[in-house]
Protein backbone atom coordinates (compact mmCIF):
# COMPACT_ATOMS: atom_id res chain seq x y z
CA UNK A 1 0.00 0.00 0.00
CA UNK A 2 2.61 2.06 0.91
CA UNK A 3 4.63 1.49 -2.75
CA UNK A 4 1.42 2.22 -4.82
CA UNK A 5 1.17 5.31 -2.36
CA UNK A 6 4.79 6.38 -3.18
CA UNK A 7 4.17 5.55 -6.56
CA UNK A 8 1.12 7.94 -7.17
CA UNK A 9 2.78 10.83 -5.25
CA UNK A 10 5.74 10.86 -7.79
CA UNK A 11 3.70 10.46 -10.58
CA UNK A 12 1.66 13.59 -8.72
CA UNK A 13 5.11 15.25 -8.54
CA UNK A 14 6.30 14.95 -12.36
CA UNK A 15 3.08 16.10 -13.72
CA UNK A 16 3.01 19.13 -11.04
CA UNK A 17 6.39 19.73 -12.17
CA UNK A 18 6.16 19.24 -16.05
CA UNK A 19 3.15 21.71 -16.12
CA UNK A 20 5.19 24.45 -14.28
CA UNK A 21 8.15 23.96 -16.29
CA UNK A 22 5.94 24.36 -19.43
CA UNK A 23 3.94 26.98 -17.90
CA UNK A 24 7.09 29.16 -17.28
CA UNK A 25 7.87 28.71 -21.18
CA UNK A 26 7.66 32.05 -23.09
CA UNK A 27 7.39 32.18 -26.80
CA UNK A 28 11.00 33.15 -26.93
CA UNK A 29 11.80 29.93 -25.65
CA UNK A 30 9.84 27.75 -27.31
CA UNK A 31 10.91 29.28 -30.47
CA UNK A 32 14.31 29.20 -29.87
CA UNK A 33 14.13 25.59 -28.66
CA UNK A 34 11.66 24.64 -31.73
CA UNK A 35 14.63 26.34 -34.00
CA UNK A 36 17.54 23.96 -32.08
CA UNK A 37 15.00 20.84 -32.68
CA UNK A 38 15.38 21.95 -36.46
CA UNK A 39 18.96 22.16 -36.35
CA UNK A 40 19.59 19.09 -34.65
CA UNK A 41 17.81 16.88 -36.88
CA UNK A 42 19.09 18.82 -39.87
CA UNK A 43 22.74 17.74 -38.81
CA UNK A 44 20.87 14.11 -38.25
CA UNK A 45 20.39 13.97 -41.68
CA UNK A 46 23.58 15.54 -43.12
CA UNK A 47 26.09 13.63 -41.36
CA UNK A 48 24.31 10.10 -41.45
CA UNK A 49 22.89 9.63 -44.44
CA UNK A 50 24.46 6.79 -46.06
CA UNK A 51 23.78 4.25 -49.18
CA UNK A 52 20.55 2.93 -47.45
CA UNK A 53 19.08 5.83 -45.27
CA UNK A 54 19.30 9.67 -46.84
CA UNK A 55 17.30 12.26 -48.08
CA UNK A 56 16.18 12.35 -51.90
CA UNK A 57 15.57 15.14 -54.18
CA UNK A 58 12.60 14.16 -56.43
CA UNK A 59 13.33 16.71 -58.63
CA UNK A 60 17.11 16.21 -59.15
CA UNK A 61 16.69 12.64 -58.80
CA UNK A 62 19.94 12.52 -56.56
CA UNK A 63 21.27 12.32 -53.04
CA UNK A 64 20.78 15.76 -51.19
CA UNK A 65 24.47 16.11 -49.82
CA UNK A 66 24.01 19.83 -48.77
CA UNK A 67 23.81 20.63 -45.25
CA UNK A 68 21.42 23.85 -46.35
CA UNK A 69 19.03 21.38 -48.11
CA UNK A 70 19.18 18.47 -44.88
CA UNK A 71 17.90 21.63 -43.25
CA UNK A 72 15.30 22.84 -45.78
CA UNK A 73 13.84 19.47 -45.25
CA UNK A 74 14.08 19.57 -41.32
CA UNK A 75 11.60 22.65 -41.63
CA UNK A 76 9.56 21.16 -43.72
CA UNK A 77 9.20 18.24 -41.38
CA UNK A 78 8.94 20.42 -38.02
CA UNK A 79 6.12 22.80 -39.62
CA UNK A 80 4.50 19.19 -41.20
CA UNK A 81 4.37 21.40 -44.44
CA UNK A 82 6.21 18.29 -47.05
CA UNK A 83 6.00 19.80 -49.80
CA UNK A 84 7.19 16.28 -51.29
CA UNK A 85 10.07 17.90 -53.15
CA UNK A 86 12.62 16.16 -50.85
CA UNK A 87 11.82 12.64 -49.56
CA UNK A 88 13.35 10.30 -46.52
CA UNK A 89 14.87 6.85 -47.30
CA UNK A 90 15.58 3.92 -45.20
CA UNK A 91 15.41 4.62 -41.55
CA UNK A 92 15.37 8.20 -42.30
CA UNK A 93 11.64 7.91 -42.53
CA UNK A 94 11.49 6.98 -38.78
CA UNK A 95 13.48 9.87 -38.06
CA UNK A 96 11.26 12.39 -39.95
CA UNK A 97 8.18 11.03 -38.03
CA UNK A 98 9.43 11.91 -35.18
CA UNK A 99 10.62 15.17 -35.85
CA UNK A 100 7.23 15.75 -37.27
CA UNK A 101 5.60 14.32 -33.70
CA UNK A 102 7.85 16.78 -31.93
CA UNK A 103 6.96 19.77 -34.57
CA UNK A 104 2.90 18.68 -33.70
CA UNK A 105 3.33 18.79 -30.24
CA UNK A 106 5.67 21.96 -29.94
CA UNK A 107 2.66 23.25 -31.84
CA UNK A 108 -0.12 22.27 -29.68
CA UNK A 109 2.06 24.23 -26.19
CA UNK A 110 2.19 27.18 -28.59
CA UNK A 111 -1.49 27.04 -28.94
CA UNK A 112 -1.94 26.12 -25.52
CA UNK A 113 -0.45 29.11 -24.43
CA UNK A 114 -1.97 31.11 -26.72
CA UNK A 115 -5.64 30.03 -25.23
CA UNK A 116 -4.39 30.36 -21.32
CA UNK A 117 -2.88 33.89 -22.08
CA UNK A 118 -6.87 34.65 -23.00
CA UNK A 119 -8.18 32.87 -20.44
CA UNK A 120 -5.80 34.56 -17.66
CA UNK A 121 -6.94 38.02 -20.07
CA UNK A 122 -10.42 36.84 -19.14
CA UNK A 123 -10.02 35.71 -15.61
CA UNK A 124 -7.94 39.30 -14.57
CA UNK A 125 -11.14 41.27 -15.73
CA UNK A 126 -13.46 38.72 -13.84
CA UNK A 127 -11.22 39.00 -10.77
CA UNK A 128 -10.97 42.89 -10.88
CA UNK A 129 -15.30 43.13 -11.54
CA UNK A 130 -15.01 40.87 -8.42
CA UNK A 131 -12.14 42.47 -6.17
CA UNK A 132 -14.06 46.34 -6.61
CA UNK A 133 -17.47 44.07 -5.92
CA UNK A 134 -15.88 43.03 -2.45
CA UNK A 135 -14.70 46.95 -1.78
CA UNK A 136 -18.11 48.76 -2.69
CA UNK A 137 -20.26 45.64 -0.85
CA UNK A 138 -18.08 46.63 2.30
CA UNK A 139 -18.83 50.20 1.68
CA UNK A 140 -22.24 49.55 0.90
CA UNK A 141 -22.27 47.95 4.66
CA UNK A 142 -20.89 50.19 6.44
CA UNK A 143 -22.99 53.05 4.93
CA UNK A 144 -26.35 50.58 6.07
CA UNK A 145 -24.83 50.15 9.16
CA UNK A 146 -24.26 54.20 9.27
CA UNK A 147 -28.18 54.50 7.84
CA UNK A 148 -29.56 52.35 10.69
CA UNK A 149 -27.76 54.17 13.58
CA UNK A 150 -29.09 56.90 12.30
CA UNK A 151 -32.49 55.73 12.48
CA UNK A 152 -32.01 54.65 15.99
CA UNK A 153 -30.66 58.00 17.21
CA UNK A 154 -33.44 59.72 15.49
CA UNK A 155 -35.95 57.40 17.16
CA UNK A 156 -34.10 58.35 20.56
CA UNK A 157 -34.48 62.24 19.91
CA UNK A 158 -38.15 62.11 18.90
CA UNK A 159 -38.53 59.50 22.27
CA UNK A 160 -40.11 56.68 20.32
CA UNK A 161 -36.65 53.99 20.82
CA UNK A 162 -37.69 51.29 22.83
CA UNK A 163 -36.00 48.43 24.74
CA UNK A 164 -37.10 46.35 22.45
CA UNK A 165 -35.47 47.50 19.78
CA UNK A 166 -31.95 46.92 21.41
CA UNK A 167 -32.29 43.29 20.32
CA UNK A 168 -31.52 45.18 16.75
CA UNK A 169 -29.33 47.11 17.83
CA UNK A 170 -27.41 43.70 18.86
CA UNK A 171 -27.81 42.04 15.91
CA UNK A 172 -26.47 45.16 14.07
CA UNK A 173 -23.35 45.44 16.40
CA UNK A 174 -22.49 41.87 15.08
CA UNK A 175 -23.02 42.52 11.51
CA UNK A 176 -20.75 45.24 11.96
CA UNK A 177 -18.61 43.43 13.72
CA UNK A 178 -18.27 40.61 10.53
CA UNK A 179 -17.72 43.72 8.40
CA UNK A 180 -14.57 44.85 9.71
CA UNK A 181 -13.22 41.49 9.72
CA UNK A 182 -13.87 41.43 6.75
CA UNK A 183 -11.83 44.36 5.84
CA UNK A 184 -9.09 43.72 8.13
CA UNK A 185 -8.69 40.37 6.15
CA UNK A 186 -8.52 42.18 2.64
CA UNK A 187 -5.82 44.48 3.99
CA UNK A 188 -3.81 41.62 5.43
CA UNK A 189 -4.08 39.26 2.40
CA UNK A 190 -2.30 42.06 0.21
CA UNK A 191 1.32 40.68 1.74
CA UNK A 192 0.30 37.18 2.14
CA UNK A 193 -0.20 35.99 -1.41
CA UNK A 194 1.43 38.29 -4.45
CA UNK A 195 -0.53 36.83 -6.93
CA UNK A 196 -3.78 38.47 -5.10
CA UNK A 197 -4.84 42.32 -6.45
CA UNK A 198 -3.33 45.27 -4.73
CA UNK A 199 -5.49 48.01 -2.86
CA UNK A 200 -4.76 51.67 -4.17
CA UNK A 201 -3.89 54.36 -2.07
CA UNK A 202 -7.72 55.51 -3.34
CA UNK A 203 -9.30 52.18 -2.15
CA UNK A 204 -7.55 52.08 1.55
CA UNK A 205 -8.45 55.75 1.73
CA UNK A 206 -12.16 55.07 0.75
CA UNK A 207 -11.93 51.97 3.26
CA UNK A 208 -10.48 53.91 5.95
CA UNK A 209 -13.06 56.87 5.92
CA UNK A 210 -15.88 54.75 5.64
CA UNK A 211 -14.84 52.64 8.88
CA UNK A 212 -13.80 55.75 10.88
CA UNK A 213 -17.39 57.19 10.18
CA UNK A 214 -19.07 53.98 11.48
CA UNK A 215 -17.13 53.91 14.42
CA UNK A 216 -17.87 57.57 15.32
CA UNK A 217 -21.52 57.16 14.96
CA UNK A 218 -22.07 54.08 16.69
CA UNK A 219 -19.87 55.86 19.72
CA UNK A 220 -22.50 58.88 18.89
CA UNK A 221 -25.93 56.72 19.10
CA UNK A 222 -24.48 55.15 22.29
CA UNK A 223 -23.76 58.36 24.21
CA UNK A 224 -27.12 59.38 23.33
CA UNK A 225 -28.75 55.93 24.45
CA UNK A 226 -26.63 56.37 27.61
CA UNK A 227 -28.81 60.06 28.52
CA UNK A 228 -32.13 58.16 27.93
CA UNK A 229 -34.05 55.91 31.03
CA UNK A 230 -33.81 52.68 28.56
CA UNK A 231 -32.17 50.02 31.09
CA UNK A 232 -30.29 47.81 29.24
CA UNK A 233 -27.75 45.03 29.91
CA UNK A 234 -24.42 47.07 30.02
CA UNK A 235 -22.61 43.52 29.71
CA UNK A 236 -23.86 42.70 26.44
CA UNK A 237 -22.92 46.23 25.02
CA UNK A 238 -19.37 46.17 26.51
CA UNK A 239 -18.68 42.81 25.07
CA UNK A 240 -19.77 44.17 21.45
CA UNK A 241 -17.52 46.86 22.03
CA UNK A 242 -14.56 44.80 23.83
CA UNK A 243 -14.52 43.21 20.55
CA UNK A 244 -14.70 45.93 18.46
CA UNK A 245 -11.82 48.23 20.03
CA UNK A 246 -9.45 44.40 19.40
CA UNK A 247 -10.52 44.27 15.65
CA UNK A 248 -9.60 47.92 15.53
CA UNK A 249 -6.37 47.29 16.66
CA UNK A 250 -5.78 45.03 14.74
CA UNK A 251 -7.10 47.64 12.11
CA UNK A 252 -4.48 50.08 13.13
CA UNK A 253 -1.82 47.09 12.86
CA UNK A 254 -3.19 46.72 9.10
CA UNK A 255 -2.97 50.06 7.85
CA UNK A 256 0.86 50.72 9.61
CA UNK A 257 1.86 48.30 6.94
CA UNK A 258 0.92 51.13 4.38
CA UNK A 259 2.69 53.61 6.13
CA UNK A 260 -0.70 55.72 6.34
CA UNK A 261 0.55 58.30 9.20
CA UNK A 262 -2.48 60.92 9.24
CA UNK A 263 -4.59 58.22 9.20
CA UNK A 264 -2.84 56.03 11.91
CA UNK A 265 -3.04 59.32 14.28
CA UNK A 266 -7.10 59.17 13.47
CA UNK A 267 -7.18 55.51 14.77
CA UNK A 268 -5.48 55.97 17.68
CA UNK A 269 -7.95 58.83 18.44
CA UNK A 270 -10.84 56.63 17.90
CA UNK A 271 -8.83 53.78 20.11
CA UNK A 272 -8.72 55.86 22.93
CA UNK A 273 -11.98 56.62 22.57
CA UNK A 274 -13.14 53.37 22.80
CA UNK A 275 -10.63 52.72 25.99
CA UNK A 276 -12.47 55.40 27.45
CA UNK A 277 -15.78 53.87 26.61
CA UNK A 278 -14.58 50.51 27.81
CA UNK A 279 -13.31 51.95 31.54
CA UNK A 280 -16.25 53.89 32.13
CA UNK A 281 -18.70 51.09 31.77
CA UNK A 282 -16.42 49.03 33.78
CA UNK A 283 -16.54 51.50 37.06
CA UNK A 284 -20.38 52.04 36.21
CA UNK A 285 -21.31 48.50 36.66
CA UNK A 286 -18.94 48.40 39.79
CA UNK A 287 -21.25 50.95 41.24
Amino acid sequence: MNIITRIKQNKKFKEKYTYNFLSTLSFWKIFVIWVLIIIFFALIYFMLGNEHSHLLNIVEDSNVESFSDSLYFSLVSATTTGYGDIVPIGYFKFISTFELVIGLLILALVTSKLVSIKQETIMDDLYEISFNDKINSLRSALLLFRQKINKFRYMIEDKEFRKRDLAAVDALLIGFSDDINEIINLLNRQFKNNFIKKLNNTQIELLFNSTISSFKRLFQFLDELSSTRIKYQDDIILTHIKNLYSQFKRFKKSLNKFNSDENVVKTDELLEKINDFINNKKENNKK
